[in-house]
């Protein structure tokens, strides 16, 4: 929990009415991986940034790791949800550039392997590039998410990749996956920036 005072947390805020919305509990800011890291996980829940995160923002974080795992494998989050009493999660202007993202099991994405509402809130990924290679043969594989649920959102984000940009759930109509860089038109990116 974040803290106003030492009597009084931002989850009885919410609880008591005095806050309507929560803010992500912990902000991963400016973050990033190398080409010379490799992360490897032997189960699920792996990223190139984190493996997991609940109720979190992660801002400018980019990777270039080749990652693999065992399923809900992402290039920066491999499990991303909401919180308790309404703390959103968000992924804002995150990248995965230049690496090979590998799994065995389902629900792999460029971005984000399993983006999940869990409670009340939202998770949304914004304005997010990838042109990772994503090798699973596993369902639920997306450019940029692999499995998104609830009333999560997919908005302004764009792939270079011939996989769809969410390989379950539906993503805004904002959100683009290119063969090539050279098939973005200027109404791509207007629509991406709106």
């Amino acid at each position: 929990d974040h803290y106003d005072d030492l009597d009084k947390t931002y989850v009885h805020e919410f609880m008591d009415g005095s806050r309507s919305k929560l803010m992500p509990l912990v902000t991963l800011d400016n973050c990033s991986t190398d080409a010379n890291t490799t992360i490897v996980g032997t189960s699920t829940h792996i990223g190139g940034i984190a493996g997991q995160a609940y109720g979190s923002m992660l801002i400018n974080c980019h990777n270039k790791a080749d990652v693999s795992g065992a399923g809900y494998t992402g290039g920066v989050v491999g499990y991303f949800r909401d919180y308790n009493n309404g703390q959103y999660g968000y992924i804002v202007n995150c990248s995965s550039t230049d690496c090979t993202i590998t799994s065995s099991g389902a629900r792999t994405g460029g971005i984000a392997g399993y983006v999940m509402e869990g409670h009340d809130g939202h998770a949304w990924v914004v304005g997010c590039y990838s042109n990772s290679t994503i090798n699973c043969t596993k369902s639920n594989v997306g450019s940029i998410v692999g499995y998104l649920s609830g009333t999560n959102k997919i908005v302004g984000n764009y792939a270079i990749s011939t996989l769809p940009v969410s390989g379950y759930g539906a993503a805004d109509s904002t959100s683009f996956s290119f063969a090539s860089a050279a098939d973005i038109t200027a109404e791509n990116r207007d629509k991406m920036n709106e």
